[in-house]
């Protein structure tokens, strides 16, 4: 068995790093919840003014511009954070050299791209709302771009005031661009607009910090070395937004813009227990550390703890969307979005195993996996992208949803097979026993908003679905251990002098 045992670990962290990865770690958790709900609500305004066809070409538009500036990023967002960590004293040299790397790539490799894209269509039909989105999204991820490097300087606090501020602006100006009769141009619009701010106050933090202080010349060999490092983080990177994306992309190519915006609505639905996935998981970084220095023990209990804990987050609300799943979509976007429902009890497919997706990925990449994670997630992309093609032009959004569920089933049985040889094994019957009854809810459609509570607002049997999930969980012992699981992650939590 390989693991992290083999490899000599890294040092063990002092109780002030230990102290500050802890709490940089709750700040981006903080954020993150933030974050959801400022997206959901914008999501829900949008669907609800646009309409099915309006609200699928807004998304369309945004799905294109994320894949673009994704593939012009490098990896370089991930990696800034770091490099400007790892820098020290020295970190505005090496932020200035990476940002100017950033902006020029941007440059040279999104119009080509345009270009090439301008093939479909679906692009070319729709050419001035794409390139106001795209405008916007590039701005933006030069922003996301700059709150990675505060993360890197342990200043994720100035995180809201650059992308909260972009998601608070964007749910003022959209509704009043609804409000006043505007249409997707000025909802277009408006995005470019907030873009520009967010990213004014991300130049202005960063320069209040000393960002550009110490920054030397641009050299190609400094470039190129960052590059290198930088490389594995973006193929990774890409292919989960291709994953993510491609189902939008194709769906608009193979199918209509009314098919697009009610796949787009169900999966809006789904990006709240992503992002809370990816949150959470994304929250034990700082700990990982920690217990990576404490010993091989110590990191195997956090990341079984991690995928426990994450999983039954999933299933809860896998739980909850399949039986009131119908109902919650009439409830947010009103009854022209009722064919999303169907949609989103097939999606539960795709995010009731982001625990384990989540999880894995930040354990490999711990453990200096990021090469096998960067091919795993190509193989798994190509394979999406042939089968999200096939379900489009089969069986539009419902078909596209069966696909994202099939790649995410296969994603996941890669990486709890690579999971294991590092020693880390599924946590049992506790995980085991809610899974197959999720499996068994997809299959059944009848399952769903059972009758004798029909005069139950949607929005309390939620919330009730989830809580008697988590009272069954710890009480009748269906996840045995999982109690050792929160006591390990309370544990690895809490802040203690040396």
């Amino acid at each position: 068995m390989t693991g992290p045992c083999r490899a000599r670990g890294p040092r063990r962290p002092t109780d002030r790093e230990a102290r500050g990865s802890v709490s940089g770690s709750l700040s981006l958790l903080a954020n993150s919840g933030f974050e959801i709900a400022m997206s959901f609500l914008l999501a829900i305004l949008l669907a609800r003014g646009l309409g099915p066809d309006g609200f699928g070409v807004l998304n369309f538009a945004l799905a294109w511009s994320a894949v673009l500036t994704m593939v012009a990023d490098g990896g370089l967002t991930l990696y800034v954070g770091k490099l400007v960590a790892a820098s020290g004293t020295h970190w505005e040299a090496a932020y200035a050299r990476a940002f100017r790397l950033k902006v020029i790539l941007l440059a040279v490799i999104l119009p080509p791209f345009v270009l090439a894209s301008w093939i479909l269509p679906s692009v070319r039909d729709h050419a001035r709302i794409l390139l106001l989105v795209l405008a916007g999204e590039t701005l933006r991820s030069i922003s996301v771009f700059i709150c990675f490097a505060f993360r890197g300087l342990r200043r994720a606090y100035l995180e809201p005031l650059v992308l909260g501020l972009d998601r608070v602006l964007l749910l003022m100006t959209g509704f009043g661009a609804l409000r006043s009769g505007g249409g997707l141009e000025a909802v277009a619009l408006a995005y470019a607009g907030c873009r520009i701010v967010s990213l004014g106050a991300g130049l202005a933090l960063a320069r209040g910090l000393g960002a550009t202080r110490g920054a030397g010349p641009f050299t190609l060999v400094a470039a190129h070395a960052d590059l290198r490092k930088s490389f594995p983080l973006g193929i990774f990177l890409l292919c989960d937004r291709l994953i993510i994306q491609g189902a939008t992309i194709l769906l608009m190519s193979w199918s209509t813009a009314a098919a697009t915006g009610v796949f787009q609505a169900a999966y809006k639905i789904v990006m709240v227990p992503a992002m809370v996935s990816a949150a959470f998981c994304g929250s034990l970084i700082g700990p990982l550390v920690v217990a990576r220095g404490a010993g091989p023990r110590r990191f195997l209990a956090l990341v079984r703890a991690g995928l426990a804990i994450g999983s039954h987050l999933m299933f809860a609300f896998s739980l909850a969307v399949l039986l009131w799943g119908d109902r919650l979509v009439q409830a947010l976007y009103g009854s022209s979005y009722a064919p999303a429902g169907p949609v989103l009890r097939i999606l539960v497919l795709h995010f009731a195993g982001f625990g384990l997706y989540h999880t894995a990925v930040f354990t490999l990449m711990a453990v200096n996996e990021e090469a096998f994670v960067g091919r795993s997630m190509a193989a798994c992309a190509i394979l999406s992208l042939a089968a999200t093609t096939a379900g489009a032009a089969w069986g539009g959004a419902a078909g596209a949803g069966w696909a994202l569920g099939a790649t995410s089933l296969l994603i996941n049985t890669v990486f709890a097979r690579r999971l294991w040889r590092h020693g880390v094994r599924w946590p049992g019957a506790g995980l085991a026993a809610p899974a197959v009854v999720i499996l068994a809810l997809v299959a059944w459609p009848g399952a769903g908003s059972p009758a004798a509570l029909a005069g139950v607002p949607v929005l309390v049997l939620l919330p009730a679905t989830m809580a008697a999930y988590a009272v069954l969980v710890w009480t009748v012992g269906l996840a045995a251990g999982d109690r050792a699981a929160l006591s390990t992650l309370a544990s690895s939590l809490r802040l203690r002098r040396a």
